[in-house]
């Protein structure tokens, strides 16, 4: 569980970049590529997200590596001095492989591939740069692999039978971490369709990382390839609303003598469409509790008031507005600027 507590504002929000999803598979050159070739490929579009100071407001029953896939913790290092390799492999590593043996109760720990990041231009030549893309460093080729690198051959395919995590080990060195501080994602509020594997290209290997792509809460796969087949479809309405509206997820209206009710969704249109999207609502419903912008707040709110079929169909409803705005902006979806109003 995690044991660090600062005073320290909840929520900021930062300019994080992400991979916008082209089909291709993006690479990375670990080192100077050949001439004519970009250092890394693929199309990043900056989006401005919220990003919550774990610190001072943990989600519900605090932080740990099993449920949150990252904790926070105290600890001071006996190593004072992180310039010398040699130093980093003879104290530091015995003392991050107690650690991690303490803190998840593993049997064993093997450290590889300790790296110093450092934001400054003045920064030593084998200090590197902090990585400013969302990503993963591993994936579900590459984590095995690196079991296997690092490992007898017959001990590595005896482990790979049951459990073997990988974990960063992350603290600041030297003085407070003022530019590029490291933000992490909750585990619970990644959707596999987030994830586009991508190439990490070294001189003698090629590696594989996961970057992320910033896509409408809920929406997956199918939905989103069912919504981009209705782009000519989606264009011919003036409004968000009476695209949600014609595939039935707006109200039925009722009335007489001057007096209007408002009744059911209405369930017209595509029934398959209007499903796919109330099934993605109650995805997001489902992890509302993690969320911290406005889409969250309104969530819990409405949680609140009303029972939890009618929160889906609203969020099913202001899904499909969303997506109305992304096709006829031919834009990323931005959390910020995009979501329609109520």
């Amino acid at each position: 569980m995690s044991d660090v507590v600062i005073e320290q504002p909840a929520v900021v929000e930062a300019a994080l970049n992400y991979l916008v999803a082209t089909g291709e598979k993006p690479a990375t050159y670990a080192y100077d590529p050949p001439a004519g070739v970009p250092q890394r490929s693929g199309v990043y579009r900056t989006q401005r997200v919220n990003i919550v100071n774990a610190r001072v407001s943990p989600p519900p029953g605090g932080l740990s590596l099993d449920r949150n896939g990252l904790e926070l913790r105290q600890h001071a290092s006996v190593l004072s001095d992180f310039t010398d390799p040699a130093a980093i492999e003879r104290i530091y590593y015995p003392e991050s492989e107690a650690l991690l043996r303490g803190w998840t109760g593993a049997k064993r720990a093997v450290i590889f591939d300790h790296t110093i990041r450092d934001g400054h231009a003045a920064r030593p030549g084998t200090v590197r740069e902090p990585v400013k893309f969302i990503h993963n460093d591993q994936t579900f080729v590459s984590g095995p692999r690196r079991v296997r690198d690092h490992l007898p051959p017959h001990e590595a395919e005896k482990l790979l039978k049951g459990r073997v995590a990988i974990v960063n080990l992350w603290r600041p060195i030297g003085s407070t971490v003022e530019s590029s501080p490291l933000a992490l994602s909750d585990a619970r509020s990644i959707a596999p369709t987030d994830l586009v594997p991508s190439d990490l290209i070294y001189q003698d290997k090629v590696g594989e990382t996961y970057a992320f792509v910033l896509s409408i809460p809920g929406i997956g796969a199918i939905t989103a390839s069912l919504l981009a087949s209705e782009v000519g479809h989606v264009a011919q309405f003036e409004g968000a609303r009476n695209f949600a509206a014609s595939i039935g997820l707006v109200a039925r209206q009722h009335s007489t003598g001057g007096r209007s009710v408002l009744c059911g969704i209405s369930k017209r249109g595509d029934k398959h469409l209007r499903h796919l999207l109330v099934q993605s609502a109650r995805a997001v419903i489902q992890r509302a509790e993690q969320r911290t912008d406005r889409l969250g707040a309104w969530i819990r709110s409405m949680l609140t008031r009303r029972h939890a079929n009618v929160v889906a169909c609203a969020v099913a409803n202001k899904l499909a507005r969303i997506a109305w705005a992304v096709l006829t902006k031919h834009a990323a979806y931005d959390a910020a600027r995009l979501e329609p109003a109520n």
